[in-house]
């Protein structure tokens, strides 16, 4: 099926289920997801605020000047700020329709804004997304802020602005500095350029500077990953974030356009994980939960070191924040007993909010049982052990944990199951491909 076909049958607003379970976020346990399911979540979450949870924003800005042809995100290719425009008045819509059912303006613990390129946006344009988030949350000094840019066009004034909208701190995406592999990736820029963002960063107030490294690309071997790491860690980042690339044309359908053949394999991959994790602990970088590294005197590192690292569809935090709202195209939203997922076509999450329905799309309704299993797979992938007598009884026979040791992941001790050192390393790859149809049950 041509990409076009693929995007014209997504355009439909009557589900397609096979669709939604090969495209949404949730793989095979998607389904619909209706206003009344999500509404009674989403009360359910108000009230847990109420007694004290912590709540998360995560914003989406989907646009970018060009197409890479290995984007693991939903994004828009547009040179037309009127279409960037009706997106922030749409966007506005949607938080104003969540915001709604709380009774009091809620504080955030923590806001993120990832795209698509968010720095492709006009400095107005930005300003007003800042202005829209503090309309309907309320952020301040504690809240994690922060915003994936493009270093491409990162410009000194603009980061001013962003570090004077309240944002703290700030992440740069890094796929691989070799030029034969970035071309044919439709993805380029040197380190040179990132290095002049970063520290350009530093100087006007950020906080903390994160990469998130990008490895198991096409043609992209051990070799390539050994200088791009030379780079990274004479930039001095103060987190890290790896990730493996996993080929998904049915999700993304420009990644159809990849060659198969030239994807690395999954030995291949763990071997590229394991000079990235080489490389950076020589760098004096603490391996943190199964995907990050951080200085050692990172609050990551030393929340892990006291079994308190926590995990949520954002990422690592040394806060519990159990609660995320996702607004714009594809976001995630997880509320208590439900994962949901925003249409990820930009037609239809416009038709939606123009028809004054929250855009929703495709979800997970989870059961007790599965959310005591999805609690200990996050606590597990956090602080790298999980006592197995208390989740049981909720589990009721879930052999997941069972699995994972017959696979050689965990070694017990008692009630207690530990992630092996080999078994952190093979757990990037086990929740990405063997767990595809449970990915509802990992945390990002």
């Amino acid at each position: 099926m041509s990409t076009s076909e693929i995007l014209s049958r997504q355009s439909n607003l009557a589900v397609d289920t096979d669709l939604l379970r090969t495209s949404s976020a949730f793989g095979g346990k998607a389904v619909p997801v209706s206003d009344n399911l999500y509404l009674s979540a989403l009360d359910r979450c108000a009230s847990n605020l109420d007694r004290g949870d912590k709540l998360a924003v995560y914003i989406h800005l989907p646009f970018c000047p060009t197409r890479c042809l290995s984007c693991e995100r939903h994004a828009e290719v547009t040179h037309d700020s009127a279409v960037i425009e009706q997106y922030l008045s749409d966007l506005e819509s949607e938080l104003a329709m969540t915001a709604a059912r709380f009774e009091s303006k809620q504080r955030l613990s923590q806001l993120h804004v990832g795209g698509g390129t968010p720095n492709y946006l006009s400095a107005s344009q930005l300003a007003h997304v800042g202005a829209m988030v503090d309309r309907f949350f309320t952020v301040d000094d504690d809240t994690d802020a922060s915003i994936e840019c493009s270093p491409k066009r990162t410009t000194r004034s603009q980061l001013e602005l962003m570090r004077g909208l309240g944002f703290k701190n700030i992440s740069f995406e890094v796929r691989e500095f070799d030029p034969q592999i970035q071309s044919a990736m439709g993805r380029t820029y040197s380190p040179e350029l990132l290095q002049d963002a970063c520290e350009n960063a530093r100087a006007v107030g950020f906080e903390r500077v994160t990469i998130d490294l990008i490895y198991g690309l096409p043609d992209q071997r051990v070799a390539s990953i050994h200088e791009t790491l030379g780079h990274i860690v004479d930039l001095g980042p103060d987190r890290i974030h790896c990730k493996p690339f996993v080929r998904r044309g049915n999700m993304f359908p420009h990644q159809q356009l990849l060659d198969v053949q030239a994807m690395p394999s999954i030995a291949e991959k763990m071997s590229m994980f394991v000079a990235i994790l080489q490389a950076l602990e020589a760098a004096d970088y603490q391996w943190v939960g199964v995907h990050g590294f951080a200085k050692s005197s990172d609050t990551l590192a030393r929340a892990q070191k006291q079994g308190q690292l926590y995990r949520n569809y954002l990422g690592y935090s040394d806060q519990q924040i159990p609660w995320v709202l996702g607004f714009g195209i594809g976001a995630v939203t997880e509320l208590p007993g439900l994962l949901v997922q925003n249409h990820i076509v930009l037609d239809n999450w416009h038709e939606r909010l123009v028809a004054g329905v929250q855009p929703k799309w495709a979800g997970v309704k989870l059961s007790e049982a599965e959310s005591a299993d999805r609690a200990m797979l996050s606590q597990l992938c956090s602080n790298l052990s999980v006592s197995k007598s208390s989740n049981d009884a909720e589990r009721a026979g879930d052999s997941l944990l069972d699995q994972l040791e017959s696979n050689g992941l965990l070694e017990a001790q008692g009630n207690v199951v530990s992630l092996t050192q080999a078994g952190r390393v093979a757990m990037l790859q086990y929740v990405d491909t063997n767990l595809v149809d449970r990915r509802w049950s990992a945390t990002g």
